[in-house]
């Protein structure tokens, strides 16, 4: 079991982590990865995500080597019809030959959330790079975070930033374009 879990954990790592620019004084501290705007910008990612309506389940990470936010900073994205499962609980498998990250307990491919860095306030605004990944698709993104006057976030979109798919053949042409 710890073995496909650490399977499980290296194949989300490859496929979120292998393309990520760093910004200038992108921060790593697990308590900015989860922060009040850490989460106003992985609830932008989910909101944005076109296969939200598909999916179960939701796994949420911070860092680029994509650690288990904190079950308090979780709670935040938990919802009936999207419960969020524990890292830790994640497997890796096969099915159809195509490699699937998936929930030990109920089968179910949860939704991974990455969040991988958030900069420090400049003049009210940060920028942050986050992602999502579900079977074989998976998307990255840089961001810009406003904080407002209520005290809540303005999170727009600055760019995409390419990630290889997941089972796709490396020496394919498009592999090499994907994304």
């Amino acid at each position: 079991m710890m073995i496909r879990s650490i399977a499980g954990a290296a194949a989300a790592v490859v496929l979120l982590s292998d393309c990520s620019p760093r910004p200038k004084q992108a921060a790593t501290d697990r308590e900015v990865l989860q922060s009040p705007a850490a989460a106003a910008v992985l609830k932008h990612v989910l909101g944005e995500c076109p296969r939200r309506k598909e999916v179960r389940g939701l796994t949420i990470t911070i860092g680029e080597k994509m650690e288990q936010a904190e079950a308090e900073f979780e709670k935040q994205f938990n919802a009936p019809d999207l419960p969020v499962f524990h890292y830790r609980r994640l497997v890796v498998g096969a099915a159809a030959g195509k490699v699937r990250i998936f929930d030990e307990s109920t089968g179910i491919a949860p939704l991974i959330l990455q969040i991988s860095s958030l900069t420090a306030a400049v003049d009210g605004r940060r920028e942050a790079v986050a992602a999502w990944s579900w079977q074989e698709e998976a998307e990255r993104h840089r961001y810009e975070v406003v904080e407002q006057a209520d005290g809540g976030f303005a999170v727009k979109t600055l760019e995409a930033i390419p990630i290889a798919p997941r089972n796709a053949d490396p020496t394919s042409r498009n592999a090499e374009g994907a994304r």
